[in-house]
Formats: C-alpha cells, sequence, structure tokens
C-alpha cells in the first residue's frame, strides 16, 4: 500500500519521535510497500533521500534543536499527483499535522495521527510559557485526535490519560517498536575505550535529548550525589540539547568533570556500543507517553531506574528488571541506583535477563505488523467524512499560526478580568439581561434611565480587554463542533411577534455570546471594572450595552422592567447576581409574568471545559475543539394576574425546565 506519512521532527533531528517515524516506514518499505514521508528541512540532513518531501521550516526555534516547518499544501500538489496514498499517517497535531488531514480529505483517505508526546509540558518553546498555554496546546491535541479516524497510544497509560480526557475514537495502544538484535549486540567494552571510561567502572548511563521537559536538572543532581559518594561510578550521557552546559558545569562544580562522559549524537552503532557499555540506566523524566529509550536499554541487558509516569510504569517492573520509583525524590533514587550497585553478579545476570525478555515486547517487526492490521482496518472501513478547509481546525490554524503570544495576553486578561474571582471587587457581576426588538436594538442613552451609564467611551484598558476577550471568544467558537437544538422554535416565536424571556444559569452564560450571535440585543452588567469589560465584549458582538447601577436607592427589578417594556426578546441569567447555585430568583418569574414575556429555559454543554469551582455559578468555559451543545426547550407561558403564592410553584417549574434542557445538552455532546 501506499503511506504518505507527516512529522514535524526527522533525520537529522534526535529524539524519539524521529527514531519512531524513521524506523516505522524504514520497516514498511522493508516489507513492500511504499511510504512518502513529509517532514522539515533540519540542518545536516542528507542531499539524496529515498521518498522524503523537505518543507521549509525555521531552524532552531527558540533555542531549541526543533525546526518549525512552515506548511504550504500546493508545495504537495505535484508529489500527490504521482503518489496516491491508500492512508495518511500524521504524528504531530501541529503545523505539518493539519496539512495531513487537509489531505486526507482530499484524498477521501483514513488517517492515523501517533499521540508521541505530552504536548502540555513543551510550551515553555512558546514565546512566554503559562498554565493558559499548556491547557490550549492539550485542547488542541485532544481536539485533533477526533478529527483522525484513529489514534495510536503508545502505552495504555496514555490512553487512560485520552478516556479521561473525553477522547471517545478508536484508539489503539501500539507501543514503538526498536531493533532488538542490534541493541543487543552492541560492544560496550569498545565504547569505554573510546570514551576514556575505566573497565571496572560501575557506569550510569542515560540517552534522549538534552531539554528542560525531560527533569535533568533531577536526574544530574541525584547522579552527581551518586557519584560523590561512589569513587568507582562513572556516567555516560548520548544526545545533545540546551541542558547539556546545565549538567557539564554541575558536575565541574563539584570535581567530577573528570567522571562525566558526554557522547554527543551517536549513529546506530554507536548508541548499541553505549548502552552495552552501562551498567544502569538513569530516567527521571514526567514527560513521556512511552519512554523508547527505556525498551532500548533493556534491549541491550540494562535495567533501568526510573519514576513512576507513563511510560515507564508499563516497561520498568520494579525489583525484577530495574527499579520504579514512586516519587521524585533524591534520596530514594540515589538508594535505588545503589541497589543496582550492590547486587552480586549472579544477581545481575537475572535482572539483565528480565530486562530482555521484558524487551521482547517491543520488536520492531511486531508493532509495524499491528500498525499494518490497523492500516487495512481503516482501509476497509469508509472513511470519515472530513471537510478539512471548512472543519473548526482549519479555522482555528488560520487563527492560532504563530500567535502563541497574543493567545497567552488574551487568556490571561480575559481571565483575570472577566473570569477569575477578584480580591479588589466584593460584588461579581450581576446577572446579565438581554432585550431585543426583532430588527435592530433600541439606542439607550444613560440620561433616559436614571442611574445607568453606557459604555460607549470605555477606559482605555476596558476597551482594550473587551477587543482581546471578544478575539478570544470568536477563536474558540471557530473550533467548537456546535449541536443546536430549539432554536428555530425561538425564531418562531420571533417571527410570530411573541416576546421571549430567554432563562439560562448565570455558571452558562460564557458560550451565549457567540452561540446567540447575530440576535440583536441589549445587554446589562453592573457598574463595575469586570462589567464593564464584559459589556465591551457585548457590543463587539453587535449588543447595545448598559450598566446596572450599583448605588442605594435604585430598585434593579424595577429599573429592568422599565427598560424591557418594549422588548420583544431578553434574557436573564435566573440564579444570579449572585447565587445561591442554580436556584431560579422570583425576578424572572415577575419580569415574565408583568411583561408578557414566554420563559425559554435554555442551556449550553461541552465535552470538554474548564468548571471554575471558585465561583458561586461554577462557571463553565468549553475547550477548544469540544463539541458544545446548545439546547432551547419548550417555552413556559406565565399568566399575567399571578399571584404571589404562586410564584414559588413557577420557580419550581423553570428549575425542572432547565434541569431537562442541562440534561438534554449533556447528552448531546458525547453523540457521534
Amino acid at each position: 500500500m501506499n503511506i504518505m506519512m507527516f512529522t514535524n521532527t526527522f533525520t537529522p533531528h534526535v529524539g524519539g519521535v524521529a527514531r519512531s517515524v524513521q524506523g516505522l516506514a524504514e520497516g514498511l518499505r522493508d516489507q513492500g510497500h511504499r511510504v512518502l514521508v513529509v517532514a522539515p528541512v533540519f540542518e545536516g540532513m542528507p542531499e539524496s533521500e529515498r521518498d522524503v518531501v523537505r518543507i521549509p521550516a525555521l531552524q532552531h526555534f527558540r533555542g531549541s534543536d526543533f525546526s518549525v516547518p512552515i506548511p504550504v499544501g500546493h508545495r504537495l500538489d505535484a508529489v500527490l499527483r504521482t503518489f496516491a496514498p491508500d492512508i495518511i499517517h500524521s504524528h504531530h497535531p501541529f503545523l505539518l499535522g493539519d496539512t495531513a488531514l487537509r489531505v486526507a480529505a482530499t484524498c477521501d483517505v483514513p488517517v492515523v495521527f501517533t499521540y508521541h508526546t505530552r504536548y502540555e509540558y513543551y510550551s515553555h518553546y512558546a514565546p512566554v510559557d503559562s498554565p493558559r498555554l499548556k491547557r490550549l496546546a492539550l485542547n488542541m491535541a485532544l481536539g485533533y485526535c477526533e478529527l483522525c479516524d484513529a489514534v495510536i497510544a503508545p502505552s495504555e497509560s496514555l490512553t487512560e490519560f485520552l478516556r479521561q480526557y473525553g477522547v471517545e475514537g478508536l484508539i489503539e495502544v501500539i507501543p514503538t517498536g526498536v531493533h532488538l538484535e542490534q541493541l543487543a549486540s552492541g560492544d560496550g567494552g569498545a565504547a569505554r575505550g573510546m570514551l576514556d571510561i575505566p573497565e571496572d567502572a560501575f557506569l550510569l548511563g542515560h540517552v534522549g535529548r538534552l531539554a528542560p521537559e525531560k527533569n535533568l536538572a533531577f536526574l544530574a543532581e541525584a547522579i552527581v550525589r551518586f557519584l560523590l559518594g561512589n569513587e568507582r561510578a562513572h556516567c555516560l550521557i548520548a544526545g545533545e540539547g540546551a541542558m547539556k552546559q546545565v549538567i557539564r558545569d554541575m558536575f565541574e562544580k563539584h570535581g567530577l568533570g573528570a567522571r562525566l562522559h558526554l557522547a554527543g549524537v551517536l549513529d546506530a552503532k554507536g548508541l548499541a556500543d553505549a548502552y552495552c557499555a552501562m551498567d544502569v540506566f538513569a530516567f527521571s523524566s514526567l514527560s513521556e507517553t512511552q519512554g523508547l529509550v527505556l525498551a532500548e536499554a533493556m534491549a541491550a541487558g540494562v535495567p533501568v531506574v526510573a519514576l513512576d509516569a507513563p511510560g515507564a510504569r508499563e516497561i520498568v517492573r520494579d525489583g525484577v528488571n530495574g527499579r520504579l520509583l514512586a516519587r521524585e525524590d533524591l534520596d530514594v533514587f540515589i538508594a535505588a541506583l545503589a541497589w543496582i550497585a550492590a547486587l552480586d553478579p549472579e544477581e545481575v545476570q537475572g535482572v539483565r535477563q528480565a530486562a530482555r525478555e521484558t524487551a521482547t515486547g517491543f520488536s520492531l517487526p511486531s508493532s509495524i505488523q499491528r500498525v499494518l492490521t490497523l492500516y487495512r482496518s481503516l482501509i476497509a472501513a469508509q472513511p470519515s467524512n472530513k471537510d478539512i478547509d471548512e472543519s473548526a481546525w482549519s479555522a482555528a490554524r488560520r487563527s492560532l499560526s504563530g500567535e502563541w503570544r497574543i493567545l497567552r495576553i488574551i487568556a490571561q486578561a480575559v481571565g483575570d478580568a472577566v473570569l477569575l474571582p477578584s480580591n479588589n471587587e466584593k460584588s461579581p457581576e450581576t446577572s446579565k439581561v438581554c432585550g431585543a426588538k426583532r430588527d435592530t436594538a433600541p439606542e439607550v442613552d444613560g440620561a433616559n434611565c436614571e442611574g445607568a451609564s453606557t459604555t460607549r467611551s470605555p477606559e482605555i484598558r476596558v476597551r482594550i480587554l473587551g477587543l482581546l476577550g471578544a478575539w478570544f471568544l470568536r477563536l474558540q467558537r471557530a473550533t467548537w463542533r456546535v449541536e443546536i437544538e430549539g432554536l428555530e422554535r425561538m425564531d418562531e416565536m420571533h417571527g410570530a411577534g411573541e416576546r421571549v424571556l430567554v432563562a439560562f444559569w448565570h455558571g452558562r452564560y460564557f458560550p451565549l455570546f457567540t452561540l446567540l450571535r447575530g440576535r440583536k440585543a441589549l445587554v446589562f452588567t453592573t457598574d463595575s471594572f469586570r462589567g464593564r469589560v464584559i459589556s465591551e465584549i457585548g457590543r463587539r458582538f453587535g449588543y447595545t450595552c448598559i450598566l446596572l447601577p450599583r448605588h442605594k436607592g435604585v430598585r434593579l427589578l424595577d429599573f429592568m422592567r422599565t427598560t424591557l417594556a418594549s422588548q420583544y426578546t431578553a434574557a436573564l441569567a435566573v440564579d444570579g447576581p449572585l447565587g445561591p447555585y442554580h436556584v431560579v430568583k422570583s425576578g424572572a418569574i415577575e419580569l415574565a409574568s408583568t411583561l408578557g414575556f414566554a420563559l425559554v429555559p435554555t442551556t449550553a454543554a461541552s465535552r470538554r471545559k474548564h468548571v471554575m469551582a471558585r465561583r458561586w455559578d461554577r462557571m463553565e468555559v468549553p475547550g477548544l475543539f469540544s463539541r458544545v451543545a446548545l439546547v432551547i426547550g419548550e417555552p413556559l407561558k406565565i399568566p399575567s394576574d399571578l399571584s404571589r403564592k404562586d410564584i414559588p410553584i413557577w420557580q419550581g417549574r423553570l428549575r425542572e425546565a432547565l434541569e431537562a434542557a442541562e440534561k438534554r445538552a449533556g447528552e448531546m455532546p458525547s453523540r457521534g
């Protein structure tokens, strides 16, 4: 079959993903399949490569050893005319990852994605790192899974992680394979001789990219402390990266420079020799999906000391083929290294043999056969329909590409100014109330409403945050896959001239800005900094905004009743402004009764969301690339002659209607 792979890292880049892609491609070719790899340009790459298409890229992004490709789809047009792929295999969700989706849609073939990396651990390569950026990276990766026909997870731990975060599609656990025979046949003596390591030295080893996300500061300190207490011990590290100098400086500081052997990047034979020279492989990364180097070390018969983390826990059996440590503790790690060093020769052979036996489950031929089985099953089935150019993913890519810094500013500004609790404001924003005529929103001047003020000339900070907040909401909406139920009912009521009061819970108003966009409305918020920012955001979605007065002497219900008297449509957070949570206030019932509004229960729900548990309303913000459902329930007609004793009855009915709509909305995002 013809297989087209898209990867952001490839030879001569050194790393687990690059080796995984190269090994898989070569193995598939050895079995008679044609594999075309689309990858970035890297410094030092071969002048002539078989079935590799190189894409222009920014070199040494943010001081790293990564190249960041500039995905230009038209460069592949000529290739696709001669190479008709049967399946697309994507190895990253970003950059060339979206090119993979578009090619799959164009060629009408299935697309497989291997989830190699915990992307949230790599946000430090962006211009400005932040927790919000980590969540963005995670949400984008999870959303990418849902655009693919199948996801390959290298470990059970990763599968559990993906399921926990709502990925419901086909996930196959297929570890990355390693060359068992090649690794087992290395010449450890040759490696020691080349690096001037004594034959009788107890050699600790590590292989991999020397990058911050690998937790190497902890590892280096543990090894240094072990070496200080063991004069016969030496350390061999193979790889390159930003942490290399940090490690060297740490060893030099303690007078251990002569016992540190930095081998740099090794070819296949040199790598096998290095593994076979080691007495123990030390590993402290917490960001792996598999830990390919652990399988490689065990294939060479080297026991492993590692922290209990995804990837490591699938391969390291504590006390059998190494040590698996429950917590990140220097003393515990050093004690585990000492445990290996204290084994007698017979015990050493037992641990080494157990390591080799473990590695047999990670053989490259076995991995390739499992991948081929998955390919064939997807090709035999009907590929999912993916109109990528019109998809949320494509829209988000256009908005997000190169905008890491802007996104960080938006997330922080909107989160701090609008969504997160404020220590400077004792009163959160009051309930949102919207009123609209069928065609145009009324122009409301603050002079006509006692105690009110408009937001036409907000302070510059409010205007900037409003602009960023509206941009952020549009970006989110572009990534959502929205399901709507009942909106036509509301539009029919508008068309018939009926007055509608849209009723929703306070914690669910966030997505309504965009889901109900296009229906001009009058929006009220409190006259506070946060309220003014929300008003500015609403204004940018076409709403006319008024700030509700906060000073004493103004009856807000009368104020709203007067303002909404001429409106055809209004919307109200019925448990606002201060709760209690999901308790319908009597004001909604009174407004509907006296003004002749029909109460329409409305809610939104998403599969993946961030719940702000510290807020009284438990505000829900849908994640990027989540399925979001908007449900508009059956209207409740409130009698105009409602008595005071009947108000609690209608409060209960509205609560039941909202709970029913909420249950329905919660079911809808899990479909398909």
